[in-house]
């Protein structure tokens, strides 16, 4: 029985291709949280409000991993993109009031 056990513990564990992608996306640690964040913060932010529930597409920020291990904490992303929201919101209101109010005017 031993002998299987042993057997058992040295045997190569298959990996299909969904673990490998996983293994070349994950970036452990607060860096690769980090990252992740400030990947969602300038692509994906964009589209979450609409498409967040839509499990076909990649639109959540995918940082489970890290809030789970404890390498980002729910209080920085809120605060990071609470940030974001009001920067792009901003940025958008004074744009349109450029456009608006200086006509001809380069924004």
């Amino acid at each position: 029985m031993s002998h299987e056990i042993g057997h058992w513990c040295n045997a190569e564990i298959p990996h299909d291709q969904s673990f490998h992608h996983f293994y070349a996306q994950w970036k452990p640690g607060t860096p690769g949280a980090m990252a992740k964040l400030e990947g969602f913060l300038n692509g994906k932010i964009s589209v979450f409000d609409h498409e967040r529930c839509k499990v076909d597409r990649e639109s959540t920020s995918q940082l489970s991993p890290w809030i789970h291990s404890g390498s980002i904490s729910i209080r920085y992303i809120f605060h990071r993109v609470r940030r974001e929201v009001v920067v792009t919101r901003f940025s958008a209101a004074l744009t349109h009031f450029c456009v608006i109010n200086l006509p001809g005017k380069a924004v």
